[in-house]
């Protein structure tokens, strides 16, 4: 947020159109940051991460890495709603269903789901 006077406005148009998205933030982060995003709209998540522990978010920056160079920089996205959409369709239709994953014995997490229930 950029200050006007006394009153605040968001420095991008296109942050609004990401409210209701959850904020990941780390753990002890100060509680007026956390109540500043939920203030925004945002839903906060608290990274289970703790100092002197990186490995609690290795599976999910392991995605981060993977829809990066599979989807994010591969594709143009006219949109924020395009971008959305294709992310949704990449998880649902290909990660979670036919994507092998070595952490789950080159299995795919449905996969995975079904063998092991």
């Amino acid at each position: 947020y950029k200050n006007r006077g006394d009153r605040k406005r968001p420095v991008c148009k296109k942050i609004d159109s990401l409210k209701g998205l959850p904020i990941i933030v780390p753990y002890g982060t100060p509680q007026d940051e956390i109540d500043r995003f939920l203030k925004s709209g945002f839903e906060v998540i608290i990274s289970n991460s703790r100092p002197g522990n990186p490995y609690d978010n290795a599976v999910i920056e392991s995605f981060h890495k993977t829809i990066k160079t599979e989807l994010i920089y591969v594709e143009k996205f006219d949109s924020i709603e395009k971008a959305k959409n294709a992310i949704f369709e990449y998880i649902e239709m290909y990660y979670n269903t036919k994507r092998l994953h070595s952490s789950l014995g080159y299995l795919s997490p449905i996969q995975f789901e079904i063998k092991n229930c």
